[in-house]
């Protein structure tokens, strides 16, 4: 599972680094300081949670697939749907993806 770990850089802005696994990039993303202090949640849980929330934003925004997403926001696909369903997301399925599934279904696989 992807991870973001977040530490203080320098002065006010809090760096959230996407530590790369083989194949992947690093990425940084900074946050000032008194924006990380004016989130509601517990410090070690910032990094996790904002990194959550870049997957839910891009999936809503269609900039991102729902398995694409939810591998950022680094949940399995069941705990994905979970919280799509909880946030009342709407999901971006086509006819086409529906054409298909019945198509798997019925052949057993």
């Amino acid at each position: 599972m992807p991870q973001l770990t977040a530490t203080f850089i320098g002065s006010p802005p809090l760096s959230l680094l996407h530590q790369a696994k083989p194949g992947m990039s690093d990425i940084t993303i900074r946050v000032p300081r008194d924006i990380v202090q004016a989130l509601r949640l517990p410090p070690d849980a910032v990094a996790v949670e904002l990194q959550r929330e870049l997957g839910v934003a891009l999936y809503q925004r269609d900039i991102l697939s729902s398995g694409k997403a939810a591998a950022l926001a680094g949940m399995n696909r069941w705990e994905w749907e979970e919280l799509l369903g909880a946030r009342k997301i709407p999901r971006h399925y086509a006819e086409g993806d529906l054409d298909r599934d019945i198509g798997y279904a019925g052949r057993g696989e």
